[in-house]
């Protein structure tokens, strides 16, 4: 007789079911819930602080600030300061740019983004974290660009 998967009404285990049929460890499943550091998705972006930027410094040190975000779990950001590797939350309605254009992302029930500075000047990117994929949507090349500052 072949075996039926249960709905999640019936108490199917989908983590269960994985290592049960030799999918996946219980070892591999710990060490996956340990992964806690930052990936960052551009589908979103939309270029209208940067699109007149030309100085190669400011992307450099926007490409370094990610790859110093990628070495960070989650877990420290949240424990960092504004300024330093941390975010803070920013609500939508604060945002220059109409956001119609990224709403699969940014739908009627997310009142808040989050910011990160891109350098020691304390440039912005803004962007949605959804689980672990923060989806970066603008970077301020000259403040006040994307939202008033103050």
């Amino acid at each position: 007789m072949a075996k039926r998967r249960k709905d999640s009404g019936d108490g199917f285990d989908p983590i269960r079911s994985l290592i049960e049929n030799n999918v996946i460890s219980h070892k591999e499943i710990t060490e996956l819930a340990k992964i806690d550091y930052p990936l960052f998705s551009f589908r979103y972006f939309r270029p209208n602080s940067i699109k007149k930027c030309n100085n190669a410094d400011f992307f450099m040190g926007f490409l370094n600030r990610l790859r110093e975000l990628s070495e960070k779990g989650w877990s420290e950001i949240r424990r960092s300061r504004k300024h330093e590797y941390g975010l803070e939350p920013i609500p939508k309605f604060k945002i220059k740019p109409d956001l119609k254009c990224v709403s699969d992302l940014i739908t009627d029930d997310v009142e808040k983004l989050h910011v990160f500075r891109v350098d020691k000047e304390n440039h912005p990117f803004i962007g949605l974290q959804v689980g672990r994929i923060f989806h970066v949507i603008f970077v301020e090349a000259e403040f006040g660009d994307i939202y008033n500052h103050g």
